[in-house]
């Protein structure tokens, strides 16, 4: 099945989910994982493939192995842009396995500075990575990831018909990047008391002199959400050109420009600026999850499908590699997929799953246009950022 088959599949599959969802609602090389030598209990226990069941056997040893070596390394660490609540979800993990999860967090760029002097100093510290689909597909060309295919073992986790789209959720080709959740997102999030619904009906309205000083906008020249929406606009809406004059009527109203993501959200929720761009979803469901007045604005030219966050990548060599396999199989399956979905406050890529505390505002409606973004829409970064320098240009930081 070619990309656009599955874009065309995806949408009709969410289009049924989101029926679903608004009814419950209203209601180097590859560094593969090398096990110890299986003990005597585990030989005994996948001994001797039957003849009906030679593949079930193999998987189970290997299964039973892989967590037994885990053990014995006794840790996972992740680095990543993950929020509380979502380090405090997977947390099940640990809890599960007796593994200690070590978290290194920072915005993404920052990780990825961090891992890179590490490289250089010859360290190995990270096991696996959830860095955002708008900043990872960047670390392929410098052999920042290798293909996570060969640490599944799980035939849960290996089931493409359990997925969306009927294909294992791959961002990429070269299957170095799993897709773990989904979410409808127009980068635009209002405070909902100021900013009432049917009053921006299209992303042109933003730049309508009425909302002039009432808008803020997360530099797009740093990887993040505001970027996200830059490519979006740019790829899938307007076209470079229409995006170009786009942005600069928006520079035009003069939107106050930031690169704090807690600080917009507060000028949201507070109203000084009411209408924020740039704004990642799993924030504004993090906040509207705690009370706050704000939601994800539905634009008629239609949203983007997007992970965010929510993708686990494996760099060559991870200093614990059966526990980096033990992890990666275990977010696949449907615990690790509840856990993960709960945890991103976004809609789970494996079928079956709940949808329970996953804000409506976040899974796309019958009919609604939607854009999948995928690894072309990240390469497309680079070449949008000089873009955004030139027309912003002083109103940036």
């Amino acid at each position: 099945m070619n990309r656009t088959s599955f874009v065309r599949k995806l949408i009709a599959i969410l289009a049924l989910i989101g029926m679903a969802a608004l009814l419950i609602a209203g209601c180097g090389g590859a560094a593969t994982p090398n096990p110890v030598p299986p003990t005597a209990a585990s030989s005994a226990t996948a001994a001797k493939p039957t003849a009906t069941q030679p593949a079930a056997a193999a998987w189970q040893q290997k299964w039973e192995q892989t967590v037994a070596a885990a053990k014995k390394e006794g840790k996972l660490t992740i680095y990543g842009d993950v929020s509380p609540k979502l380090r405090d979800s997977i947390m099940a993990f640990q809890n599960k396995y007796g593994i200690e999860m070590d978290f290194v967090v920072a915005m993404g760029s920052l990780i990825v500075t961090k891992w890179t002097s590490e490289r250089s100093a010859g360290l190995s510290i990270a096991d696996v990575f959830h860095l955002s689909s708008g900043l990872a597909p960047s670390m392929k060309p410098k052999d920042g990831w290798v293909s996570v295919e060969p640490y599944f073992i799980l035939p849960e986790a290996k089931d493409a018909k359990a997925w969306v789209g009927d294909l294992l959720p791959y961002l990429d080709k070269d299957k170095t990047m799993v897709t773990l959740n989904y979410a409808y997102t127009s980068y635009v999030t209002v405070n909902s008391d100021l900013i009432k619904e049917g009053q921006l009906k299209s992303y042109r309205d933003i730049v309508k002199p009425e909302w002039n000083g009432k808008v803020s906008f997360f530099d797009p020249t740093v990887p993040s959400a505001s970027l996200g929406l830059t490519v979006f606009l740019m790829k899938d809406i307007f076209g470079l050109d229409g995006a170009k004059e786009y942005f600069r009527q928006l520079a035009a109203t003069k939107p106050v420009i930031t690169r704090d993501a807690a600080q917009q959200m507060d000028w949201v929720v507070r109203g000084r600026y009411p209408i924020g761009v740039g704004i990642s979803h799993s924030n504004t469901s993090d906040y509207k999850s705690r009370g706050a007045p704000v939601t994800t604005v539905r634009f008629s030219e239609g949203g983007s499908i997007n992970a965010g966050s929510g993708l686990v990548e494996v760099p060559p060599s991870p200093p614990h590699p059966n526990a980096t396999a033990l992890y990666v199989n275990w977010l696949l399956t449907e615990e690790g997929q509840t856990a993960f979905a709960r945890g991103m406050a976004a809609s789970p890529m494996r079928k079956g799953v709940t949808f329970e505390g996953i804000d409506p505002a976040k899974v796309p409606l019958p009919g609604e246009k939607i854009f999948l973004y995928d690894e072309d829409h990240s390469n497309y970064g680079p070449e949008a950022v000089p873009v955004m320098r030139e027309i912003f240009g002083d109103q940036l930081k």
